[in-house]
């Protein structure tokens, strides 16, 4: 196998993994998700962004920020 096809079979498999714990759990929030999924918050945030980008999902329940970036529940 070479290293770009490599690369895609990881990359589907952790948004399969990501996609399998919103139809799950949702809403849930891009922390949950890394969390469960032991995925890194940028490889669930970037799948995220795909799906929402495709009409897959929505953000849904935006929580005021701490801080940081405002959290957000995803469905």
């Amino acid at each position: 196998m070479s290293r770009p096809r490599d690369y895609q079979l990881v990359r589907n498999k952790n948004r399969y993994r990501v996609l399998q714990t919103l139809w799950d759990r949702a809403p849930i929030t891009r922390e949950e998700i890394a969390s469960l999924t032991g995925l890194s918050n940028p490889t669930v945030q970037a799948a995220l962004r795909d799906f929402n980008r495709r009409g897959l999902l929505s953000e849904v329940n935006r929580r005021e920020s701490t801080g940081g970036r405002p959290a957000a529940s995803w469905r």
